[in-house]
């Protein structure tokens, strides 16, 4: 997992990503409001021409498998959760056994085992702000 943080209150702000050859699982926090992004490194994923704006992600745990919707954006190569994604993404992290998502042939194993540090660090805003700001 990587992360980024921004200290300014302007730009109260962290990312965490989760990456694997093909694919990124992206979290961003701004400010209280966290977002869930899919990111294809490879080929773009085609538009669905009956649904061109949205693209079925699966999600396989040891007891059951099942497809959540996502939003396609314009080009096919980034996909933003949707409260339903997210919510089956949270319980499978939640219970923390690895898991795998597949987009378009596009499979990542996730291993929860050090989420929750991660997760929490990423959540919160920093207590102590950097008080120097940089002149550019």
């Amino acid at each position: 997992m990587q992360r980024g943080t921004s200290t300014e209150k302007e730009y109260d702000s962290s990312k965490l990503v989760h990456t694997s050859p093909y694919l990124e699982l992206e979290f961003l926090r701004i400010e209280k409001a966290i977002d869930c992004f899919l990111i294809v490194k490879g080929s773009p994923i085609p538009a669905n021409p009956k649904k061109p704006k949205e693209t079925l992600l699966k999600i396989e745990t040891e007891e059951s498998s099942f497809s959540v919707p996502l939003v396609r954006h314009l080009g096919g190569q980034k996909f933003s959760f949707t409260e339903q994604a997210k919510d089956a993404l949270w319980k499978c992290l939640g219970e923390n056994k690895p898991f795998k998502i597949s987009l378009a042939g596009y499979t990542m194993t996730i291993d929860p085992n050090g989420f929750g540090d991660s997760y929490d660090q990423f959540s919160e805003s920093p207590l102590i702000r950097n008080p120097f700001r940089l002149p550019f």
